[in-house]
């Protein structure tokens, strides 16, 4: 799960980066600009990956080590 939000995440600033909000002449439809966002910021990708990155650390301690110990 964690890589699909991940690719998810990407893709949006992908499209951010290109602001495709400009591109598909939607620029005045507020809530368009602010959903898919106007400005690109590779700090929030960094972020996106640190999300995931602590997940998966969750997510492991949970099924591996709290789940086996009876």
């Amino acid at each position: 799960m964690p890589i699909y939000v991940f690719a998810f995440a990407t893709v949006v600033e992908v499209a951010q980066y290109f602001d495709i909000v400009k591109l598909f002449g939607m620029e005045e439809n507020k809530f368009i600009s602010v959903v898919i966002g106007r400005t690109f910021s590779f700090g929030d990708l960094i972020c996106y990956a640190a999300g995931c990155v602590v997940f998966f650390a969750v997510d492991y301690v949970i099924k591996n080590l709290l789940l086996t110990t009876n």
